[in-house]
C-alpha cells in the first residue's frame, strides 16, 4: 500500500443474491410492455462506473475526487452512468432511519460484487477504487483521460438493449418512467436499478492530510428509488423478463419515491439537502451472472 491508497474491509453484511437454475425457453414476454409516450430509447451503448470513497480518505480528497469529477465532467451524462458510492463509515454515506435510529444504505457493499475491485487474504481492498462496465481500473492513478478514452472505447460497442427515462419531482415526490427496448436476443435474466444521486454538493472530505469542510463532491448516490420509500434500498430490483428476449421487445417501468428530511441525524453527517435542480435518477439494466450482475446498458433520466 502506499501513500495514495488506504485499504478498507468489504463489510460481511455485504447482499449477494442467488437464483435458482431454470431451463431457459423463447418466450416473448408481454408484462409491463407498452408504449410510452415521451421516451426515446437509443440504439447506443453507453459506460458506468463506479467510484468507490469515503471523506475519511486522505488520497480519494486529494487524488480520487478530482480525477473522477474530471472524468464525468468531460464525458457528461449521455455517455456515462457515474455514481459515487461512499463507504458505510464515510460522512457523506447513504442512509435511512428505522426505528428512530441512522442507518447506512447499503449501496456500497450490494454494488461492490459486480464492480470486480481486487480484496486482498483479508478480505481488504484500497480506496480511491474505480471500476467501469464491469471491469476494475485502478485507484488513485486513474486519470480523467483514462476515464473518457476507455469510455469512448466501450460505447462504439453495439448494444444489446437501449435504456431511455424521464423525469419528474412534485414536491418531494421523485417520478421515473423509464423504457429499455432489446436491440438483439437477449439471454438470461436481467434486472432494473434505479439510483438517485445529487448532482453536486459541499461538505466535509480530508484531502492528504488537511480536512476540508468546503469540498465539492459530484454524483453521490443518495438512495435507491426501486420502491417508493426508505425501507427496502436494494440496487437490483426485480427481473424484467423470465426467459429468452426476443429482438425489438420492450419493456416499461414507472419508480416512484417520496424523499424524507429525517431529524436528529448524527453529527458530522453530510444530509441530503433534496433540490429538485441537483437531483438526478440513473437508471440501468443489469444481467445477472451467478451471484453477479454486470452492467449491460442504462440512462441518466431527463427532466
Amino acid at each position: 500500500m502506499n501513500n495514495k491508497t488506504l485499504l478498507l474491509s468489504l463489510a460481511a453484511s455485504m447482499l449477494i443474491g442467488f437464483g435458482a437454475c431454470k431451463k431457459e425457453k423463447k418466450v416473448e414476454v408481454k408484462e409491463e410492455v407498452k408504449k410510452e409516450e415521451g421516451i426515446t430509447v437509443e440504439q447506443k451503448q453507453r459506460s458506468f462506473i463506479g467510484y468507490i470513497t469515503a471523506t475519511w480518505c486522505g488520497p480519494c480528497g486529494q487524488y480520487g475526487g478530482p480525477n473522477f469529477k474530471g472524468g464525468v465532467t468531460e464525458l457528461g451524462d449521455d455517455k456515462i452512468i457515474a455514481i459515487n458510492l461512499q463507504t458505510s463509515s464515510s460522512k457523506l454515506t447513504a442512509y435511512y432511519q428505522k426505528d428512530n435510529s441512522t442507518l447506512a444504505a447499503p449501496l456500497m457493499s450490494q454494488f461492490f460484487g459486480s464492480l470486480n475491485i481486487p480484496t486482498n487474504a483479508q478480505g481488504s481492498f484500497g480506496i480511491p477504487a474505480f471500476s467501469m462496465n464491469n471491469v476494475y481500473l485502478g485507484g488513485s492513478s486513474i486519470s480523467p483521460s483514462t476515464m473518457v478514452s476507455t469510455a469512448n472505447t466501450y460505447n462504439t460497442n453495439s448494444p444489446l438493449l437501449g435504456v431511455g427515462a424521464k423525469m419528474t419531482i412534485s414536491g418531494n415526490k421523485i417520478t421515473v418512467e423509464a423504457k429499455s427496448k432489446f436491440y438483439a436476443e437477449g439471454i438470461g435474466t436481467y434486472h432494473w436499478s434505479a439510483i438517485a444521486y445529487e448532482n453536486k454538493l459541499t461538505g466535509y472530505q480530508l484531502v492528504g492530510g488537511t480536512a476540508n469542510e468546503n469540498y465539492e463532491h459530484v454524483h453521490a448516490a443518495r438512495a435507491s428509488i426501486l420502491a417508493n420509500d426508505y425501507t427496502d434500498q436494494k440496487v437490483f430490483g426485480e427481473a424484467i423478463n423470465s426467459g429468452t428476449v426476443v429482438s425489438g421487445t420492450e419493456f416499461t417501468k414507472t419508480f416512484t419515491f417520496d424523499y424524507v428530511s429525517f431529524p436528529n441525524l448524527p453529527a458530522g453527517l453530510i444530509p441530503w439537502n433534496f433540490d429538485a435542480a441537483n437531483t438526478k435518477v440513473a437508471i440501468m439494466i443489469w444481467k445477472k451472472n451467478g451471484a453477479k450482475y454486470e452492467f449491460v446498458n442504462g440512462f441518466v433520466a431527463k427532466q
